[in-house]
């Protein structure tokens, strides 16, 4: 395993395709790319980007025939930021609310999963290029079960 020094800083960028099936070519960039990393930022940080990416192929021209968004992810010393940047939404539509879905609902707990694993995070919507970024804290101390 490689590990970071103090003053490491590691940017990692990718642009993908809109589709739900991108999302495992995701998924597994990010784990190639923090292999590295504590268990814990690594797998919280690929359920929060695989769910801010859904969001932006669900709700966004990114997921329309030929959209992409944009991926950063940020890696200092201390904490892992990453943003997904979408291509703005479909129409004008309502902001997206944070609402719990019940046990059977097959949308709507994107914002949850999110929050469960963040300590910060903000979804800002825009008219060309909404973002959705997060925070994740390098702590190894921290157990695998994100509290909810």
């Amino acid at each position: 395993m490689i590990s970071m020094s103090a003053q490491e800083i590691q940017r990692l960028h990718c642009h993908a395709a809109g589709t739900p099936h991108e999302l495992v070519r995701l998924r597994q960039w990010l784990r190639d790319q923090l292999d590295y990393a504590p268990d814990s930022i690594r797998i919280y940080a690929e359920h929060v980007l695989a769910e801010a990416a859904s969001n932006a192929i669900q709700h966004s021209r990114s997921g329309e025939a030929g959209g992409i968004y944009e991926v950063i992810v940020i890696c200092y010393p201390v904490l892992l930021r990453g943003l997904v940047i979408d291509a703005g939404p479909k129409a004008p539509v309502a902001l997206p609310e944070f609402t719990a879905a019940g046990p059977l609902d097959e949308h709507g707990r994107g914002f949850s999963i999110i929050d469960a694993f963040c300590k910060r995070w903000e979804f800002i919507p825009r008219p060309v290029g909404s973002l959705t970024w997060f925070e994740l804290d390098w702590d190894t101390t921290d157990s695998l079960c994100p509290s909810v």
